[in-house]
């Protein structure tokens, strides 16, 4: 059985939709589909959801605009009017619902902005089921995933495998579809993972049901060794390939690092069946795709260049009595640990990390910091990276890296490696086109 994942790009109008059918009817073998909702939806339900919390409305026009854009897709659907005006009902009550809660309350707060958040995919996926149908594909809506944990970033819960093997097992049909990002706690409330969850759902029904492959179909055509949005130049658009395989680890780091086409947590399901991962272009599946699998060449490989153009605040404990001293990296981490943080590095005489929390925040951590020794602390941060496979055993690679962002006068912070298959560097927010843009062309072009 082959598991497919199709995202919103690759819903976003009547001919997408048919290339999603065409894919899923290429023969006669049972299908998963994992279908994210379509695009802007969820962003929607976010916004709409957030503003309820602080004033106590949804806004109207955020409901309204969620209903168009699924009448856009799926107008021309026999049973579609039907199926949104119902599912718009409930969006409705879910709305309704919050009201009546106390959203000054965090947790509750966040169990509401997830059930908002849901909606979505409980929408699409019961749309694109009848969509197959129509289409004369014999097609079983599966039930949502088993989760657990926090309301906006679950876990799964094992528990699922069963449920859902059972349910493929006892039924007969060409498509399985279940929607992807969110799934239901014990007490049958909606949780999601965090954004982009529904590559984490595919790989997890992979996993559960012993997959041969997993094909996320997106709007491009397999992973590109660059953002093609930072190439200016035609002659570079022209020449730029999707990297045709990658190693799971590799992935892992790009994903890790900053390149936004599969979620980060995706791939560790898959590693130890070793189920291949196919990136494709649903529009264009014979254009171009990368494999990701456990295959890993024996010479060292730079794959790609990326990084996270995000602005990264970083901090930086100065002790000079570190050396040979205890306690201090769990001092560190304990005024940090109400920070998301990034990366940590250390050594003898100090201590750094980066951070994408809001300012208010990291001032908290620089105050209790300030009792360990001197802290510096710097705004407009961005990360860069090179990923590849064995990048360690050859010197060449880590010179060239710094030779060229010495080359372009490029200040470098913070560098951290992970296991020969990445290499980061913090720079400043200022020069990140201008570093990636410059490692793409001496590392990988020539």
């Amino acid at each position: 059985m082959d598991i497919y994942k199709f995202g919103g790009t690759s819903q976003k109008d009547a001919a997408a939709l048919d290339c999603c059918y065409n894919l899923l009817s290429v023969d006669s073998a049972p299908k998963v589909s994992v279908n994210s909702t379509i695009g802007g939806v969820t962003n929607l339900l976010f916004l709409g959801g957030q503003e309820q919390i602080k004033t106590g409305l949804f806004p109207q026009i955020q409901y309204q605009k969620i209903g168009q854009l699924f009448f856009e897709v799926y107008s021309a659907v026999p049973n579609s009017k039907e199926i949104i005006e119902s599912g718009m009902e409930d969006l409705k009550r879910r709305i309704v619902r919050g009201e009546r809660n106390n959203l000054s309350n965090s947790t509750i707060a966040d169990f509401h902005l997830a059930s908002l958040a849901a909606f979505g995919e409980f929408l699409n996926a019961q749309l694109f089921s009848n969509y197959l149908q129509q289409r004369k594909i014999k097609t079983i809506l599966l039930s949502p995933l088993r989760l657990k944990g926090e309301p906006l970033n679950a876990d799964y819960d094992s528990n699922s495998n069963f449920s859902l093997q059972k349910e493929v097992r006892n039924s007969l049909a060409q498509v399985y579809v279940i929607p992807g990002y969110y799934g239901l706690n014990e007490q049958q409330q909606e949780v999601v993972f965090s954004r982009g969850g529904s590559d984490y759902t595919q790989t997890l029904i992979a996993r559960a049901l012993n997959a041969e492959h997993c094909f996320n179909c997106t709007d491009v055509s397999g992973i590109f060794p660059i953002d093609p949005k930072l190439l200016t130049e035609d002659s570079d658009l022209e020449t730029l390939q999707p990297i045709p395989s990658l190693n799971y680890l590799e992935a892992q780091q790009l994903s890790y690092n900053g390149a936004k086409v599969l979620h980060p947590r995706c791939l560790r399901p898959l590693i130890d069946l070793g189920i291949p991962l196919i990136v494709l272009n649903s529009f264009a599946p014979i254009s171009g795709a990368t494999i990701i699998s456990s295959s890993l060449g024996n010479k060292s490989e730079i794959k790609a260049v990326t990084g996270r153009h995000q602005k990264f605040s970083t901090l930086e404990l100065m002790a000079g009595e570190m050396e040979g001293q205890r306690g201090y990296l769990a001092a560190f981490a304990q005024a940090c640990s109400h920070l998301d943080l990034d990366t940590i590095t250390t050594a003898d005489a100090g201590i750094s990390a980066t951070t994408t929390d809001e300012e208010a925040a990291v001032r908290i951590a620089v105050e209790k910091l300030q009792r360990l020794g001197k802290v510096s602390y710097h705004n407009g941060a961005a990360t860069i990276a090179i990923v590849g496979s064995h990048l360690g055993s050859d010197p060449s690679i880590l010179a060239k890296f710094f030779n060229i962002l010495a080359t372009e006068k490029i200040k470098v912070n913070q560098v951290t490696k992970a296991d020969d298959f990445s290499l980061r560097a913090v720079i400043s927010a200022t020069d990140y086109s201008r570093a990636i843009l410059a490692l793409y062309h001496g590392l990988i072009i020539n």
